[in-house]
């Protein structure tokens, strides 16, 4: 976007389906179309297949501390994140210092969402309060899928190019 000569920039089309211009809504499919991908779905002890490369990069220790600017996601100062993982663990056990297992604590949030607490509901489609807490959670999955070639799976592709409308609420964010 800053080169001088005008056929060396990305078009404002291009700039625009940057994940940082994204609006929380396309955020959140992104999430969850990560979460939904079969090696998020199962622990890595009780599948056939090896750990990927895509979760070798998101369980490294620089991606979890540029994510999760506490020791763990569940911390208290990350206000509802405690509750939510509360209402979770019924479903599933989680590793609160993963950036993968949060992936798929929230993937699992939309796909449990009518059995959990109002405020917990309200955190995840009024105010997606998890990407306050997290801010660069979004930046890097995004970089682990387009480096590790995700980006052309067909549900993370169609959440990444899915075209919507910002509000102005969703830009209060950025």
């Amino acid at each position: 976007m800053l080169k001088k000569s005008v056929g060396e920039r990305i078009s404002p089309t291009d700039a625009l389906a940057h994940p940082l211009f994204w609006t929380n809504s396309k955020k959140k499919d992104f999430l969850v179309a990560v979460g939904n991908q079969p090696e998020f779905e199962s622990w890595p002890s009780k599948r056939n297949f090896p750990e990927t490369d895509l979760e070798r990069d998101l369980k490294s220790l620089k991606v979890f501390q540029t994510v999760v600017k506490c020791g763990s996601w569940d911390d208290s100062r990350n206000k509802l994140m405690p509750k939510f993982y509360d209402e979770m663990k019924t479903w599933r056990n989680y590793d609160t210092t993963s950036v993968v297992d949060l992936v798929r604590l929230i993937r699992n949030g939309y796909s449990h969402y009518d059995s959990l607490s109002h405020k917990v509901r309200r955190m995840l489609l009024t105010n997606y309060a998890y990407l306050d807490y997290f801010p660069d959670l979004v930046m890097e999955v995004y970089k682990a899928v387009t480096v590790r070639g995700w980006n052309s799976r067909p549900q993370i592709k169609d959440a990444m190019t899915k075209q919507e409308h910002a509000s102005s609420r969703d830009f209060n964010h950025i």
